[in-house]
């Protein structure tokens, strides 16, 4: 993934951050090819039946289920895709955005590739 691009998407976290709800400002983003095709982010005030099932704790919604429930495509065109994670603090620092353990495993069953930011703030596969 070109710098270019993830300056790109941390300019657009930035701007989407007052979206998100709960503790943690996640927001994800499906790419193909460097073109933005969904954009998630988490609510820690809503529940979604897809995510009770999968097994979350308290069945809120986190960025990456967001991202794939706004995907427009067909499904089986994820395993084409790669998800970006960016996590911002409170005080517009990234952190880290590993996905969970059960966000994960939905990734991997999607085929997507992920990238998220560590506690330097740097991207990582």
């Amino acid at each position: 993934m070109s710098p270019r691009t993830l300056t790109k998407l941390t300019k657009i976290a930035h701007s989407t951050i007052n979206c998100c709800s709960g503790n943690s400002r996640h927001v994800s983003f499906i790419l193909r090819r460097n073109k933005i095709l969904s954009i998630g982010w988490n609510n820690g005030r809503k529940t979604s039946v897809f995510a009770v099932k999968s097994g979350y704790r308290f069945g809120t919604i986190h960025a990456e289920v967001a991202a794939i429930r706004n995907y427009y495509y067909p499904v089986y065109t994820l395993a084409k895709c790669n998800m970006v994670n960016i996590r911002i603090n409170r005080m517009g620092e990234l952190c880290m955005a590993k996905p969970c353990k059960i966000c994960n495993r939905i990734l991997e069953e999607f085929g997507l590739k992920v990238f998220f930011t560590n506690e330097l703030g740097d991207f990582i596969q």
